[in-house]
């Protein structure tokens, strides 16, 4: 059987609490790319559809 020093248990405490900290950084670091991505990409269709309307062209619809 194995007998577990407080110096270890504190090690292993170490190790959980640094590998929880990156997973929940990794996830948030994704959520905020996600979010920029998206309005990126919105601006990118106002962007077009300004264009379109810059040279008179008739918007209906949605734009794929």
């Amino acid at each position: 059987m194995f007998r577990f020093t407080i110096r270890d248990v504190l090690w292993l405490t170490a190790l959980v609490a640094m590998g929880a900290g990156w997973g929940i950084e990794h996830i948030r670091l994704n959520v905020i790319n996600r979010a920029l991505v998206q309005q990126q990409e919105a601006e990118q269709r106002i962007a077009r559809l300004r264009a379109k309307e810059l040279r008179g062209e008739v918007i209906i619809g949605r734009e794929p």
